[in-house]
């Protein structure tokens, strides 16, 4: 009498995806608590691919002396259940397998767990789709709740994301540190980017975000006029080695000669004005582009505004320029082309994914707030979910040495109010990119938040803003970041700029009127030692410490691909009053205009 087999995948010498052969595997029954699963579909994870490598065996966390099974999580039915299973034959389930070290996996035809390991499937949800959920599960009580879309038991947050429709639904058990994601269906529709934020719900106010009106519009759904126009297509689900592009296409032919049109057809809910974010790529070495590319925008067939998109070191490196737009409440046409006003053309090339409008709004986006509890915690500080009218989910305590670092945006270099919100007996100082600001933060006393605010010039970009105690407790509730308007007269006086062809200049340094994206001439061959140098003469009406800020270009660079781009920063010696010099690097800007 034969004996009843089935089959499974499984690895012997592990060499990649070639290396997994099938196997006739005998049918065993379960034991107590143990369930025969007949399975209907089982997920791929990287971790397979992982273990077919060798990767794992070469980590020495696999030792099988015959073979190694794939396959962790899976659904089908339930084929036979052994002793204290309250489970019927027929049954619908998904589950986990875990562990590296073992010769079954979920890649076969059947399948002997633990019951715990199971959970039953909704009606409503797919075995193949139910397949995709418990590795990320990792319990049965998880999976049958997150399969439903609701709580988990015990200490988990539970999100469902409906790709398809972009609707989320949140529910949350709202004492949980676990939150887990269902993806749903498995393979995306699209290639895009999700980014998932979770944090303890805390006892304080929400965190006030920016929920003004924003809304994007693809180019490749947009219409195409004139000619030289071409349709790309980047990134898929089936092309995981392309570059991720909103709506997986862009758009070529804003470029020298051609006369595209791109037309957005638009609609906003009111009347006012609107940033415009136009998401593009330009390569530098390409034979058209000598710089940033230059187009034209208009509104309704308007007069056009000159727009100027930044250049990277490859096609589908997205970067965005942005203006503002007047709008009327209601629908628009947005269009973007190669001329402009009185002979104005496009030089340049540069391709187009979309385009974000959205309603501008300075009440809301004038002011970033930063909750201490996000931010990063050294030196042993701890996070305060206490109820003390904090804003945010907590606050964080700090004792002496420890600290809380803020890293800050700043759309543009200038000067910017940091109001830290803290309270406590002990005191804080802070600094802003390794500079120290003047006094302390000093909460005077346990009851109370206050609020104390120095101005300081940020760089363009991010900035570190660190916040160490200094001895006693503070409690650090938030930074709140608000930009001061360069032409406020409040900064004016503290703000001076001396072009680079007033200063002196040396050796092989002279003046280039040539560079179209500069505010005057600009001052080139600077470098190759100190005789070729750029000498400024300036005036500092108080004693202390300035901020310098250099507007540049360099355009160095050895031949970049997306794995490593390999530019060159351009070193150079600084010296003030002939004092001894320091060291700065500046950054490669793939191109020197």
């Amino acid at each position: 009498m034969s004996t009843a087999t089935f089959k499974a995948a499984v690895v012997r010498t592990p060499g990649g995806p070639d290396s997994i052969e099938i196997i006739d595997v005998p049918v065993a029954e379960p034991g107590p608590d143990e369930v025969r699963v007949r399975i209907a579909a089982a997920a791929v994870n990287p971790v397979d691919l992982a273990v077919a490598g060798g990767v794992l065996h070469g980590m020495g966390l696999i030792n099988q002396p015959d073979h190694t099974g794939l396959g962790w999580d899976f659904a089908g039915t339930v084929a036979a259940a052994g002793p204290g299973v309250d489970l019927a034959i027929g049954a619908r389930v998904a589950g986990l397998v875990d562990g590296f070290d073992r010769d079954f996996g979920t890649y076969a035809e059947q399948l002997i767990v633990p019951a715990a390991n199971l959970a039953v499937v909704p009606g409503g949800l797919d075995l193949a789709a139910a397949s995709t959920v418990p590795l990320n599960a990792l319990t049965a009580a998880q999976i049958d709740a997150l399969a439903a879309g609701q709580p988990g038991d015990g200490d988990v947050a539970s999100y469902k994301f409906d790709e398809t429709g972009g609707a989320t639904v949140i529910d949350s058990s709202g004492n949980g540190y676990n939150g887990t994601i269902i993806s749903d269906p498995a393979v995306p529709p699209t290639m895009d980017a999700y980014e998932v934020i979770l944090a303890p719900g805390g006892t304080g106010s929400a965190t006030p975000t920016d929920a003004t009106w924003l809304h994007s519009y693809l180019a490749a759904q947009a219409t195409m006029t004139g000619t030289g126009w071409n349709i790309n297509t980047e990134g898929t689900p089936s092309n995981l080695g392309g570059y991720a592009t909103a709506g997986e296409q862009d758009v070529g032919g804003l470029r020298t000669g051609s006369s595209t049109v791109i037309t957005f057809s638009v609609n906003v809910p009111q009347t006012g004005n609107y940033n415009l974010s136009i998401f593009d790529g330009s390569d530098s070495a390409a034979s058209d582009v000598f710089g940033p590319t230059n187009i034209f925008v208009r509104v309704d067939g308007g007069s056009p505004q000159e727009v100027w998109l930044p250049v990277g070191y490859n096609w589908v490196i997205w970067n965005h320029a942005d203006t503002t737009v007047h709008l009327t409440a209601g629908s628009h046409q947005i269009s973007l082309s190669t001329t402009g006003a009185d002979g104005a053309a496009t030089n340049g090339d540069a391709i187009i994914n979309k385009i974000d409008l959205q309603l501008d709004d300075q009440a809301v986006q004038n002011s970033a707030i930063y909750e201490a509890e996000q931010a990063d915690l050294g030196g042993g500080a701890t996070t305060d979910y206490r109820a003390q009218g904090q804003s945010g989910a907590g606050a964080v305590d700090l004792n002496r040495g420890q600290s809380v670092t803020f890293w800050v945006y700043s759309a543009n270099d200038g000067y910017a109010d940091l109001a830290f919100r803290d309270k406590g007996a002990g005191a804080a100082s802070a600094s802003v990119n390794t500079l120290p600001l003047e006094g302390w933060l000093n909460g005077g006393g346990t009851r109370n938040w206050s609020t104390q605010t120095d101005r300081v010039y940020l760089s363009a970009g991010i900035d570190k803003v660190v916040v160490t105690g200094v001895g006693g407790e503070v409690t650090l509730d938030k930074l709140t970041v608000t930009p001061v308007d360069a032409s406020s007269p409040a900064v004016q006086p503290y703000l001076t700029t001396y072009q680079a062809e007033d200063g002196a200049m040396t050796g092989t340094a002279h003046v280039d009127n040539s560079y179209s994206q500069a505010n005057g001439g600009v001052v080139t061959g600077v470098g190759n030692g100190p005789a070729n140098s750029l000498t400024f003469t300036v005036h500092a009406p108080a004693a202390g410490t300035y901020g310098m800020t250099v507007r540049f270009a360099n355009n160095q660079q050895l031949v970049a691909n997306h794995y490593n781009p390999d530019l060159m920063t351009a070193p150079a010696d600084i010296s003030v009053n002939g004092a001894p010099t320091f060291h700065v690097n500046f950054a490669n800007t793939f191109d020197s205009d």
